[in-house]
This record gives structure tokens, sequence and C-alpha cells, in this order.
């Protein structure tokens, strides 16, 4: 009997490798598709790419290396939609631009039977280089390893997309395409619109009078080692700029390049204090 061919899709950058080496690794040679397009910056209804690309250029300005992000290349949309097969979509809703690739895969694929593997309350053991253990949760594909993925046979979670679930999932899309804010942000495990300037008080947090490296300040506000990104880097680099332009910050050389710009906060004038006579 002739095995039914596996397409896996998974959303975001780089999810796609993790995963095709977990599969390698085990011996399996299901096809893995990927669908990195970010759908939680900028318009989405439509939700055509060259448009997301001009806004991101006007609105955030778009540097060298964050063009990969509205790259065609990096869209297998026909793959994802068009092979025949069992077609498993990857999804832990813990990071907003996963989240919305997948609510975009899935108001285009229609009425085509899918299945789901929902890590989003998965734990498992992440055994340490000094030899502890600890309890983790999977952020993305992109997060963990591809051993993770192998010893827990994490593909064994798939199960077919229940009516009722595709529905609440099609009804967060709608409501969101119609909204067509700036951002997409997770609010706890909602999925909601937030204006441009939502993530600018993480941005400004690590930001004081003297001079800091605008890589520092990026990572800071990213989370780097600390928790899952609540968005992609490059919204972050972008708010930097923005508010170099408008004024709120002040900048030590060209600010694209992250490692050799540094940045402060607008010093405000001493106001003079009159005595009375």
């Amino acid at each position: 009997m002739t095995r039914e061919p596996v397409i896996h899709v998974t959303f975001g950058k780089y999810a796609d490798n993790t995963l095709r080496d977990a599969l390698k690794q085990a011996g399996r040679s299901d096809c893995v598709v990927r669908l990195w397009d970010d759908l939680s910056l900028g318009p989405i209804d439509p939700p055509e790419l060259a448009t997301r690309r001009a806004w991101a250029r006007e609105e955030l300005g778009l540097h060298a290396h964050h063009r990969h992000m509205f790259a065609d290349k990096n869209n297998a949309w026909n793959a994802a939609l068009a092979i025949p097969g069992r077609r498993i979509a990857w999804v832990a809703r813990r990071m907003a631009h996963e989240y919305c690739g997948f609510l975009e895969w899935l108001s285009r694929l229609g009425d085509a039977p899918c299945e789901i593997v929902d890590l989003h309350d998965v734990v498992f053991d992440w055994h340490m280089d000094d030899g502890t253990v600890e309890r983790a949760e999977v952020a993305s594909l992109s997060h963990i390893h591809p051993e993770h993925i192998r010893d827990n046979a994490f593909w064994d979670l798939a199960r077919p997309l229940s009516s009722r679930e595709r529905q609440e999932y099609l009804a967060i899309w709608d409501k969101l395409r119609a909204e067509n804010a700036p951002l997409r942000v997770l609010s706890g495990d909602a999925l909601v619109s937030a204006p441009i300037s939502h993530y600018d008080d993480l941005v400004l947090a690590d930001t004081e009078e003297d001079f800091r490296k605008v890589a520092r300040i990026v990572g800071s506000a990213l989370g780097w080692g600390r928790s899952t990104p609540k968005a992609s880097l490059y919204i972050f680099h972008a708010r930097v700029n923005k508010l170099v332009r408008t004024g709120v910050l002040e900048a030590k050389g060209n600010t694209a390049p992250m490692r050799y710009s540094e940045v402060r906060r607008v010093r405000k004038p001493k106001t003079k204090t009159v005595e009375n006579r």
C-alpha cells in the first residue's frame, strides 16, 4: 500500500530548517514547506507582499539586512496550498508573526482538510550542556533543536483541525483584517491589533542621556537571552530609527548598522529659576 505523502507547513524564519533536520534524523522523507511572511506588520487587507513592503519602506525604513522579510522566495505559498497529501501545520501561537502566518494560510486553504501540530501547551525536557535538565515550552520551532522534535516525536501530536476550531481561527483573522492596523501583537494568548508605537516603551526602557549602542537597546527590547521575543528584531530596530527621526532620540552615526551606531535620549533644556525680588 502506497503511503500518502505528508506535507508539513511551518511559519516564521528558519522553522522549516529545524523541522527538516529533525525529520531527516528520524529517517523520514516528508516534505517541508516554509512561509516566512511576517503578517504581524503592516496592512493585511489585502495581504499583498508588495503593499506591505512599500509600507515598511515608508513607515519603518527597509535596510538591506531586513529585506529578506519581504522576499517572495521565502514564501512557498503554492506548495503550502496545492501539493496533495496530508497537510500538517506546525504552530505554537507564542509569536505574533508565526500566528498570523498560520491564520493567513488557513484562510487561503478554504475548505481543504488539514491537520495541526499545536505546540502551544507542550513542555519537554531540555538537557543542558552542564548536565541539568530544564522543563521548556516551545516558543517556536526555530527556538528549539532538531533532536528535541525527534526525541519527543512531536509529529505524533498531529491531529485533524476541527470545523469549530477552523471557524474560530478564521473569525480572529477576519476581525484583524477588517481592523487592518499597523501591528498585530499578542495580549496573553489573544492576537490583537495595535498602533505602530506599541513597542516604543520597550525600546526606550534602556535608553539614557548617555549614548548607548543601538544593538544593546534593540537586544534589550527584544529580550535576548531572557524571554521569548514579542516581535521580530526588525520592528525594534525600525522604531529606534523612527524615534531618532522624530527627535525623541539623538543618534551618533548611521543607525542602520546597529553595532556601529549609538543613540541617547534627547536632553531636555534646563529651566532657569526666576527669583522673586
